[in-house]
């Protein structure tokens, strides 16, 4: 299994589409992924990429390897700081555009994930997370959501850790106890996440952040409104746009248990 590091391809211009493409496919290839999903992850990858040229002004994508059970996946984050979204639904539907373009990218990009999810705060930028797995994995049946960014070597000192918990609307913050590098590496929750399972009589959502140090200690949620209701890997492309050292090393990664709200452009 190929190491699940990020790998971070700027696209800013149309050229960089292609360099982008290449290293999602050759991930995808060597984590073993069907033939005709290697397709969907070129014109996943294509579709993002070109929306980032054409809307954003130019972004990133982060691409990474993900596992469960022994099943391979890919994860593509694309990070921009963008004009944004007025109406997100509006931009998912297929023919609509701002930039003169067909307008099928998020739409299409939406159709072939089997998992999606975007945020956007107009005149801030926008997130989009797309996951394709590989048949057969039933990535759903797990008791949690994960996100991660681990940009360089993992870190050999414990991580930190914060626990948000949402009830009634409110969210309150607490500190467990530091947690092991390895559960940075992969897709299973390490043993804090255990503290993280919300009782349905008092806690709507429970979100387990774990880093490295590089996010401030009086950080706070509230930059970001509602986005404890989508899925973690859409906080962890915020932290990184947001909040990234400026020497780019950066481990992170956000476990959440309990039900969110699911959005209408999630296709799961």
């Amino acid at each position: 299994m190929p190491d699940l590091l990020t790998r971070l391809c700027s696209v800013q211009v149309p050229q960089q589409i292609r360099s982008a493409r290449r290293q999602a496919l050759g991930l995808a290839a060597a984590l073993g992924m069907e033939t005709d999903l290697l397709d969907l992850v070129a014109l996943l990858t294509g579709e993002l990429g070109s929306n980032l040229v054409s809307h954003a002004q130019g972004g990133e994508l982060l691409i990474r390897g993900l596992r469960h059970e022994g099943s391979p996946g890919l994860e593509v984050l694309s990070v921009d700081r963008g004009p944004g979204m007025q109406d997100v639904l509006l931009c998912l539907q297929d023919g609509f555009s701002t930039a003169g373009t067909l307008g099928t990218g998020l739409g299409v990009a939406r159709k072939i994930s089997d998992e999606f999810d975007l945020y956007s705060q107009p005149g801030q930028g926008t997130v989009v997370m797309s996951r394709i797995w590989s048949r057969g994995s039933r990535f759903r049946e797990a008791p949690f959501d994960s996100g991660t960014v681990l940009i360089g070597p993992a870190p050999q000192a414990p991580v930190r850790g914060r626990l948000l918990t949402c009830r009634g609307g409110k969210t309150t913050l607490s500190w467990p106890k530091p947690g092991a590098p390895p559960s940075l590496m992969d897709d299973a929750p390490p043993p804090e996440a255990a503290s993280a399972t919300p009782d349905s009589d008092q806690a709507n959502r429970q979100v387990l952040i774990l880093e490295d140090g590089f996010l401030d200690p009086a950080w706070t949620v509230d930059e970001f409104p509602e986005v404890l209701s989508h899925h973690p890997s859409i906080l962890a492309g915020l932290l990184y746009r947001e909040h990234a050292p400026p020497h780019g090393r950066m481990a992170l990664k956000i476990l959440a248990r309990g039900a969110p709200a699911r959005h209408p452009h999630c296709p799961r």
